[in-house]
């Protein structure tokens, strides 16, 4: 009888433990997906986040001319994002996060369409709006991925963006960009409202 427990109880703990190893090794091979899909995800974000800067500047001018019908027209490519062309296990991240990098391209997309929108309701020679709109919100569209890039990094500890190891600093460039296109919608409304006093006169 004593001999059968003994043989019950080693089978049992045989069977924990390899559950246990099982369990483990599952656990190491989902950091490690999770490691490197972070590693490459979070650098596909900040490629795009720096073409973003190039379009966040882009104002229609070829070297500060304009076409030869004397117009704006768009010269840099707006940058995408692909996350389906990573080849990376997505479902190695937490659902949360794993759903913020799937739903970029929404973003993306739904920034594109407002840009659209923009220059739809601009006019010749130089489209002001739709090339503010663009510039804003691409610029927007950088700061929101390197963001996400961060959460990426910090989710697999990897070390934070480090601009010092760059000859510049996007995020601060993108930064930068956003509070000039305030200033001069600043501006502009300042004289339209003070043109719109003088004609009340």
């Amino acid at each position: 009888m004593e001999t059968a427990i003994v043989g019950l109880v080693g089978v049992l703990l045989g069977a924990i433990l390899a559950t246990a190893k099982d369990w483990w090794l599952q656990r190491l091979q989902l950091q490690k997906a999770a490691a490197y899909l972070c590693v490459r995800t979070s650098a596909a974000l900040e490629r795009f986040a720096e073409r973003c800067a190039d379009v966040a500047v882009d104002d229609g001018l070829c070297e500060g001319q304009t076409d030869e019908y004397g117009c704006h027209q768009i010269q840099i490519a707006p940058p995408t994002f692909d996350p389906d062309g990573l080849e990376v296990e997505w479902r190695s991240l937490p659902v949360a996060l794993m759903y913020e990098v799937l739903d970029f391209p929404s973003k993306v997309s739904a920034g594109s369409h407002q840009v659209l929108a923009a220059f739809e309701s601009s006019g010749p020679p130089d489209y002001w709006e739709g090339f503010e709109a663009r510039q804003e919100t691409y610029a927007k569209l950088g700061l929101d991925a390197y963001a996400l890039s961060a959460k990426l990094r910090s989710h697999a500890s990897l070390p934070a963006f480090d601009a010092s190891l760059k000859d510049w600093d996007p995020v601060a460039f993108l930064r930068g960009r956003l509070s000039v296109i305030a200033e001069q919608r600043t501006r502009r409304e300042e004289q339209i409202a003070l043109g719109n006093q003088r004609d009340d006169l």
